[in-house]
């Protein structure tokens, strides 16, 4: 673990046990709590973690804000009509979610239902006072940039703050869309928003298709924003309906693709054409990726833009070698390789190298697969690429894991392992492990397999990686 992870786990860790203090020291009166955290899925287990340990002693409820009428007060105020134990008790923590789904942006000067939402809060003060339980207010970075500002009566009642540190999943920085947003007259943006979110982009394009049309120019950057909010959600949450997500992130790609042909934004479609590329071959629809990755490649070649039609190349030699056809991609990463050495991008070329070792190395060829990842750890060496230099010893040692070397094997994979821990590259790390273990079970080394193959299923784990987590378990299992 690098780091940098560990200090994250650790400050969530402080955050959480201040509020649990705060939630078990304030009982029987008025104690507002504000809780900020931009991902979904580290906010349901924060939510679900308190309301066990707390319960039975402390009896917890949910509520969410309702968007139209985004009244704090009015949804407390519901739930304890609902629930006359509440009145009995003055015993509880009422979480309150849904402040993330509500509009940030202005359409036609109507007042945006997060302007509503601190409307509300500001006079909420007094109303409060008859309500003698734990508050937990649920917000995102963005509320609370404009929560201090915008609601300061409300906000100098608070009694904690407690931030939590996550990759965001439902945001994109606003300088993304601010040029294309601030050209529409009937749109208002507040300057103080950081990001802007995937609820918001869903009601701005709902409205501008029934406004202006679906033909709308500006509508082909704002589908592709929003398949990149779903592809970016892809990356950092294990979603329970994950396939639902990717299929909203391919609908939205294939929207900006279409309007982008139509009007013939050349540079927009093959960013399109290479995010949606990449979904299928996260999928395994390796034929739908080589249809994206070719039309992409062929308006490279059309605009002369060698450095990105080496790319495709690349990609093209990807896709076909994760299809089986080695030879195909060899073609591709030759390819590739020559467009690399005659623009004299060396890394590039080192890369290649790395391509080509791990393709011979499935072909049998091993001597070939170790002579291309000899000379990619070279390139990379001189050139001061530490990772690359780690991936190359990587490299090496699957080749010599093939060929039943597995003590050379193991001093490879230790090397790649120790690079990778030092210069903090996450991914790199577990893989490695993952292998390493893999190797050491081959030598009959239990002991070594099971620690090694732990430590990459806990990092996986951390970095929501299901599909290695369950791969991390079926490994453990044999042992």
């Amino acid at each position: 673990m690098t780091d940098e992870t560990s200090s994250i786990i650790d400050q969530n860790e402080r955050e959480y046990e201040g509020l649990i203090v705060s939630l078990e020291a304030n009982q029987e009166r008025l104690n507002i709590l504000i809780c900020v955290c931009d991902q979904e899925k580290l906010r349901e287990e924060i939510i679900d973690r308190y309301s066990k340990e707390l319960e039975p002693v402390i009896p917890c409820y949910r509520i969410d804000l309702d968007q139209k009428e985004p009244s704090l007060r009015a949804a407390i105020a519901s739930l304890v009509s609902r629930k006359p134990e509440l009145l009995q008790s003055k015993n509880a923590v009422i979480t309150t979610t849904g402040v993330e789904k509500l509009h940030s942006i202005e359409w036609q000067r109507e007042k945006s239902e997060l302007d509503k939402f601190f409307g509300y809060l500001q006079w909420t003060r007094e109303g409060l006072r008859e309500f003698p339980y734990s508050i937990v207010l649920w917000v995102t970075s963005t509320v609370e940039v404009n929560l201090r500002k915008k609601s300061p009566d409300f906000w100098s009642w608070r009694k904690g703050v407690f931030r939590f540190i996550s990759p965001p999943s439902n945001f994109l920085p606003c300088q993304e869309f601010l040029p294309i947003l601030q050209s529409f007259d009937e749109i208002t943006i507040d300057k103080d928003i950081p990001s802007i979110s995937k609820e918001d982009l869903l009601e701005l394009i709902e409205q501008i298709e029934v406004n202006k049309g679906k033909k709308e120019p500006r509508l082909a950057s704002l589908y592709a924003s929003l398949a990149k909010i779903y592809n970016l959600r892809l990356l950092n949450l294990p979603l329970s309906d994950y396939r639902q997500e990717q299929q909203l992130a391919i609908e939205y790609y294939q929207k900006a693709i279409n309007l982008q042909k139509e009007l013939n934004l050349e540079l927009d479609l093959v960013a399109s054409l290479n995010s949606l590329a990449g979904i299928y071959y996260c999928l395994g629809e390796y034929q739908k990726a080589i249809e994206f990755y070719q039309q992409s490649l062929a308006i490279f070649q059309r605009i002369r833009d060698r450095w990105r039609e080496a790319d495709s190349y690349n990609n093209l030699g990807n896709a076909y070698r994760f299809r089986g056809e080695y030879q195909k991609a060899i073609e591709f990463y030759q390819q590739s390789l020559a467009i690399k050495r005659e623009i004299d991008d060396i890394r590039g070329v080192a890369y290649c190298y790395n391509n080509l070792g791990n393709i011979y190395n499935y072909l049998g060829e091993y001597q070939k697969a170790i002579e291309f990842h000899q000379q990619s750890l070279a390139i990379k060496r001189e050139i001061s690429d530490i990772t690359g230099e780690a991936y190359s010893y990587l490299g090496l040692g699957n080749v010599y894991d093939s060929l039943g070397e597995y003590q050379k094997a193991i001093e490879f994979y230790q090397k790649s392992l120790e690079i990778f821990q030092e210069i903090g590259y996450i991914i790199g790390e577990p893989k490695t492990l993952l292998n390493l273990g893999v190797t050491y079970y081959k030598l009959k080394h239990i002991s070594e397999a099971k620690e090694a193959i732990l430590q990459a299923r806990k990092l996986f784990q951390a970095l929501g990686l299901a599909g290695y987590v369950q791969y991390c378990d079926q490994a453990i299992r044999q042992l």
